[in-house]
């Protein structure tokens, strides 16, 4: 029934959730409703794409630094990195092969960070249709939270776990 009603509604998952807490505790008690989505996949894209960035960010301060040493200066060469195609999947392998390749190390960083980040667009795209089944929902008093963590929803009472929101000390954020 839930997955005809998101089909009815042209929705989410996120408005099925806000759509049935509102239903059973009125829209005045919920505040806000936040579907999970499955973001394993997204997790790793974005930290091949910071490790890329911070290896950029190394050759960048490689060059800077050589670049002030006037005896270094003039004997700066083009800095090239040794890339190994396999390693980076499919883009790798197609763009450089299988075997050892010498190319230009700010071109291959370029190239690298811009494919990483369609990676990531893509991939922040498609997780939004990756529900997990669960969902943060914020009421407006703590008596519609308690009210909530006394009524189950489903038959399954592993299924729903409600709680207080965690303090401000207790959230850790990458970003």
């Amino acid at each position: 029934e839930a997955a005809n009603k998101v089909q009815a509604s042209g929705q989410g998952h996120a408005w099925l959730v806000q759509n049935e807490f509102e239903t059973v505790y009125g829209k005045e008690e919920v505040v806000d409703s936040q579907a999970v989505y499955n973001t394993g996949k997204l997790h790793k894209l974005v930290a091949a794409y910071e490790k890329t960035k911070e290896a950029a960010f190394a050759t960048c301060d490689k060059v800077v630094s050589s670049y002030a040493d006037e005896k270094k200066r003039l004997k700066m060469k083009k800095l090239q990195k040794t890339v190994i195609g396999k390693t980076m999947g499919a883009w790798g392998s197609e763009k450089y092969g299988m075997k050892p390749k010498k190319v230009d190390a700010f071109e291959f960083y370029v190239e690298r960070l811009q494919y990483l980040r369609e990676e990531v667009l893509s991939e922040q795209t498609a997780a939004k249709t990756k529900a997990l089944p669960s969902a943060f929902v914020s009421f407006s008093s703590s008596r519609a939270q308690a009210m909530a963590s006394q009524t189950m929803l489903c038959e399954d009472t592993s299924s729903w776990e409600t709680g207080p929101a965690p303090g401000p000390d207790e959230l850790v954020w990458d970003n």
